[in-house]
């Protein structure tokens, strides 16, 4: 009952804050969701949710993560962002009123008759978030694609194979953390 007045509320006021989106990209099995499991601090398989990031500078970051593509979601560029706005509406209904940070994992190749991960950060772009960090596992000739869009991206190379082996998987997870400047 509560949680359906702070949803009427956040739905009621116009939107008082910008959405920030940090993105990990890459083809199946490049350890996408993995990647943002081990950021995020999630065990097991679970759809993801919010948690506080300890950044490498100090302080924390408050950052929603969602760990399956939003392609494996089957869901289109203006889904996605409606699920994300959605989710965002209820957090400012809690106070937050600033930033909506989302950690998002996107496939670099064509699945379910959806785009590429290009297409939804230009949706995104055209809606208004602000595009944090990038970071490619297993596409290096897909960098300067991704470059394009004017923000620190970093590829990192072999997670295929090495987010396979448990020795390995803490090498690609940390340079990603390192890329985000997450501690």
């Amino acid at each position: 009952m509560a949680e359906d007045a702070i949803e009427a509320e956040a739905q009621a006021s116009p939107d008082q804050f910008k959405v920030r989106l940090w993105a990990v990209i890459g083809p199946p099995g490049s350890g996408k969701s993995s990647t943002i499991g081990t950021l995020a601090g999630f065990d097991g398989r679970g759809a993801g949710g919010r948690r506080d990031i300890l950044l490498r500078g100090g302080g924390w970051l408050r950052v929603h993560a969602f760990r399956q593509s939003v392609q494996e979601a089957q869901l289109t560029p203006q889904q996605s962002l409606d699920r994300t706005m959605k989710n965002a509406r209820r957090q400012q209904g809690w106070g937050i009123t600033a930033w909506y940070n989302v950690l998002l994992a996107f496939r670099s190749d064509s699945v379910h008759g959806l785009p590429e991960a290009d297409e939804y950060l230009r949706h995104y772009i055209r809606a208004g978030w602000v595009i944090e960090s990038l970071a490619l596992l297993d596409i290096p000739n897909d960098y300067e694609k991704y470059a394009r869009f004017g923000v620190p991206t970093a590829a990192v190379r072999d997670t295929t194979e090495n987010t396979k082996e448990t020795a390995s998987r803490p090498w690609v997870f940390g340079e990603v953390r390192s890329h985000f400047g997450w501690a």
